[in-house]
């Protein structure tokens, strides 16, 4: 009996490797079935014994490796009261370390950044993505807050639009980044990236709330 739950949990776990793939190469909507009982090497009635349908075991791959974005709310949640901009920058940093080093975070980074086509606003994953990124911003608000207080941002920061624009050039890299192969995301540039980023709220007139940016009737 042991060995028969153990067979059928590699057999579970085999399949979800090989969604991860295919859902990478073919995209979410676009891939069947077929296709991940081809790569698992395994029969369609084997993938039913363990899923009902193809959104079952793509919530199941979700699950098991977990949201990018609920890993990073997670870190920054726990931002300490000193020295939060370090803190910071290391959580940003370790996030596209991970991007660029770890082929199953890649994967799912991509398919959730890239391949995720479709188009039921309702879908569990959506939505908990959403929720994810919802509370990212609540708690970096909270974290750069902290950052202006101890003194180690200026005191005239514009904490919701700053919060924005971080998460706004996290995604933009991960997308860039995700557009080739693993092998061409620069890791090593991840904390001189995340660095330059927390630069930007110090200095820029923008973050700071001391630049207008002009409407577009404004030159009428």
């Amino acid at each position: 009996m042991r060995r028969t739950k153990t067979a059928a949990w590699e057999t579970r776990n085999r399949i979800l490797d090989a969604a991860e793939h295919v859902f990478v190469a073919r995209g979410v909507a676009s891939a069947t079935l077929s296709d991940i009982a081809s790569a698992a090497s395994v029969t369609r009635g084997a993938i039913y014994g363990h899923f009902e349908n193809k959104s079952e075991l793509f919530a199941s791959m979700i699950e098991r490796a977990g949201l990018p974005t609920e890993a990073l709310v997670k870190e920054v949640a726990n931002t300490p009261e000193t020295e939060p901009l370090d803190h910071i920058r290391k959580v940003f940093a370790e996030s596209l370390h991970g991007v660029a080093r770890n082929p199953r975070t890649w994967r799912i980074f991509a398919i959730i950044f890239r391949k995720y086509e479709l188009a039921d606003e309702s879908c569990p994953v959506l939505v908990r993505c959403r929720r994810a990124a919802d509370e990212l911003q609540m708690h970096l608000q909270a974290a750069l807050r902290q950052a202006v207080h101890g003194g180690q941002l200026p005191g005239n920061l514009d904490v919701e639009f700053s919060s924005s624009l971080l998460l706004v050039l996290w995604n933009g890299v991960l997308l860039e980044w995700l557009s080739g192969p693993i092998a061409n995301a620069p890791g090593n540039d991840a904390d001189r990236i995340a660095q330059s980023w927390l630069d930007m709220l110090r200095y820029s007139p923008t973050c700071l709330g001391e630049a207008r940016v002009p409407c577009s009737t404004d030159s009428f």
